[in-house]
């Protein structure tokens, strides 16, 4: 997913223990967080990460399994999509493009900045579990 990310020109960050993510998203809020649907389920605290203003989170769970993590209502109003993955990951790259466009149209992102790994801390995607 990240080598996606990076292939598009989006700066991406990945945390693996999820206990690691509220100290990296305190350090860098990410626009968006790429979470697994199960990791959503099992820690729905997880879901309220600081992100960047104008930032979302996004579940994702592999194409062949059942997309179950948006049935409770808590966190299907939690996030902005859940997606199947690898089918669906120009979706990501779309939905990610539209959070950083939607941040700078409201002015939390400099206009003349590129989408490209280089652009600052409000273009990074956090990835965790």
């Amino acid at each position: 997913m990240a080598q996606g990310l990076a292939a598009a020109d989006i700066a991406t960050a990945g945390v693996v223990e999820p206990d690691d993510a509220l100290g990296s998203a305190r350090a860098r809020p990410p626009i968006a967080v790429l979470m697994a649907g199960g990791t959503a389920a099992a820690m729905p605290a997880l879901l309220s990460l600081p992100l960047a203003p104008g930032g979302a989170v996004l579940l994702w769970h592999p194409f062949d399994a059942a997309a179950d993590a948006l049935a409770t209502v808590p966190i299907h109003r939690l996030v902005l999509a859940d997606l199947a993955l690898p089918l669906e990951r120009h979706r990501l790259v779309s939905l990610v493009r539209h959070l950083i466009a939607r941040s700078r149209d409201a002015g939390h992102i400099a206009n003349e900045r590129p989408l490209d790994s280089s652009a600052s801390d409000d273009s990074c995607v956090g990835d965790i579990g």
